[in-house]
């Protein structure tokens, strides 16, 4: 994978050694991949079957830095587009507006404050039940931008703690998608955007866990192999 800095050159060094615009090995080009997540795996999809090369075209974020301690003060770099390109096909995907993006969070802050969950309550289910539960809920559909699910917890018909999918905005179905593994077992609920989940499963195989917070229904937790989300939940409806 090769870097473009804001000239064109091409970094193949994140630590900025070989050629092209210096970039410090602790910074990171934010793309905001979450907002195009659905564009980006289709891309992704058409170019799987043949060699390519993926480029992203950066440039730093003048309007967002990120001051710690009131002393050092880091800058932030932002994609603009990312480019696939093989033999007979070349495809652009624009990246995110980052203006929202006041904070700068590496890997510590994301594993240990952003996906901690101190009280959790965990339950395992298949990529198969939720494809189900997205055609269930797309029967329904009114609003995309508005559509919400409530994800919640109790004890199925055969005495087991397990996790429904509710439809928040139409009461039209409610979805055993799987039961609980581990954590501490009680009667929770979190509300999220149909949509946002939809994106945030999108590609994801096997067999994924999906965390709520017995103490904060914020956010949901989704993990799959490597990959850790975190879907917020809606605020104010």
């Amino acid at each position: 994978m090769f870097i473009n800095d804001n000239e064109g050159n091409e970094v193949n060094d994140w630590a900025g050694s070989s050629y092209g615009t210096a970039f410090p090995s602790a910074s990171r080009v934010k793309v905001g991949i979450y907002n195009i997540l659905s564009k980006f795996i289709d891309v992704f999809a058409t170019f799987s079957e043949s060699e390519h090369t993926m480029s992203i075209k950066f440039d730093v974020c003048n309007n967002v830095k990120y001051i710690q301690d009131s002393k050092n003060i880091y800058t932030e770099y932002q994609g603009e587009t990312i480019t696939l390109h093989s033999m007979s096909l070349t495809m652009n995907i624009k990246c995110s507006v980052l203006s929202e993006y006041f904070y700068k969070c590496d890997d510590d802050t994301f594993m240990n404050i952003v996906c901690y969950i101190k009280e959790s309550e965990i339950f395992e289910l298949t990529s198969e039940t939720i494809n189900n539960l997205i055609k269930i809920s797309s029967v329904f559909t009114i609003d995309k931008s508005r559509d919400a699910i409530k994800f919640y917890s109790k004890k199925a018909d055969d005495g087991n703690w397990a996790l429904y999918a509710h439809d928040e905005s139409n009461n039209a179905y409610d979805y055993l998608l799987g039961y609980y593994t581990e954590g501490n077992a009680c009667e929770t609920s979190t509300v999220i955007f149909r949509e946002n989940f939809i994106n945030a499963t999108k590609g994801i195989n096997g067999i994924i866990r999906i965390t709520l917070d017995t103490q904060n229904s914020s956010r949901i937790l989704i993990d799959a192999g490597t990959s850790k989300i975190v879907v917020a939940a809606v605020q104010n409806r």
